[in-house]
């Protein structure tokens, strides 16, 4: 079975969501690749994976992130620009 690539642009995927948007680029079973736009003062709610690799970078401003396992006692890490 030939498997043909999805190409277009980030803009392509962009969704709006209550506390900015998201642009994807990349969504399987195990992983999302977005572009999380979080507008000052707003919050996302907490998540939890079992089967997702996730990777953070920070591109401008600040963001506090918690972090735990199920559970357990979170942790919060305050991420810069370049985090």
């Amino acid at each position: 079975m030939l498997v043909r690539p999805e190409f277009g642009r980030v803009e392509d995927h962009k969704v709006d969501k209550p506390w900015g948007y998201e642009l994807r680029w990349a969504i399987t079973d195990r992983y999302a690749g977005k572009v999380l736009h979080v507008n000052k003062g707003e919050a996302l709610s907490l998540q939890f994976h079992e089967r997702k690799d996730e990777h953070q970078y920070v591109i401008r401003g600040a963001v506090d992130v918690e972090l735990g396992v199920e559970g357990g006692e979170l942790t919060t890490r305050r991420m810069q620009a370049g985090d």
